[in-house]
């Protein structure tokens, strides 16, 4: 599901260096420490523009470090898609009446949006890993590049919705394309209240990561806390980046 951020917003803090820029002819939210010091590697981050917010108000109020970011560059869905069609890998019809359906257009979104811009941040750091970070539907995408390009070696998982019909499955039976590094944070109460399939999300995820670990040279590390699904998003944020090194 897209993000619907319950948290209050507070204007006008920034810790981090935070730019647009056109890369690899796509348009980027670019975040870098406002020091000298950063994480080695680089970070595409779906939802840029929100989830890069939420990052630097994470920094001003002193739970992450940013000497221990990486460069962070963010993209953002089309605002008339909102994710529904771009993060999906398949069809399907949406669950609430009067939804728009979601479109299954991931391959699209990876191949003209996002893997330009992983290649060109490769080219600018080769030797320090390059990762990919992605919240709801855009955790759900990063399934999806996981079994279609080796561009990335590291993955930040934030709540994905592994309750889309299929995507377990398909992970569990496709070769992954690489051997990534693999990081999940979700919720305990992630679900609850929520229709049939996204009630089940929580065991879809546990269901994920078993299949991970048996093909994972590391086993994937797992962060839960008491959180919902929207309000959990800074926590998630924060205990993902914290294991980016």
């Amino acid at each position: 599901m897209p993000i619907v951020d319950n948290e209050d917003e507070r204007e006008g803090i920034s810790s981090l260096a935070i730019m647009h820029e056109v890369i690899a002819g796509v348009s980027c939210v670019v975040a870098r420490s406002s020091g000298s010091a950063s994480a080695p590697g680089a970070l595409v981050v779906l939802d840029g523009t929100r989830v890069l917010r939420r990052v630097d108000r994470l920094v001003a109020e002193g739970r992450l470090d940013p000497a221990c970011l990486p460069l962070m560059v963010g993209i953002d869905p089309d605002p008339a898609d909102r994710g529904l069609a771009q993060y999906t890998p398949w069809s399907h019809p949406a669950y609430k009446p009067g939804a728009p359906d979601f479109g299954g257009s991931a391959e699209v979104f990876l191949a003209d949006t996002v893997l330009p811009v992983a290649t060109a941040l490769r080219r600018q750091n080769p030797e320090g890993p390059i990762g990919l970070l992605g919240y709801s539907l855009a955790g759900l995408f990063c399934l999806f590049a996981m079994l279609n390009t080796d561009v990335f070696s590291t993955y930040l998982l934030a709540s994905p919705s592994t309750w889309y019909p299929g995507i377990v499955n398909r992970v569990a039976r496709t070769p992954l394309a690489c051997d990534p590094r693999v990081v999940v944070a979700c919720g305990a109460n992630e679900g609850l209240d929520h229709p049939e399939p996204i009630a089940g999300i929580r065991q879809d995820t546990d269901r994920l990561v078993a299949s991970l670990s048996e093909r994972l040279t590391c086993r994937p590390v797992v962060v839960i806390d008491e959180l919902d699904h929207h309000r959990g998003l800074a926590a998630r944020l924060q205990a993902l980046l914290e294991r980016w090194g």
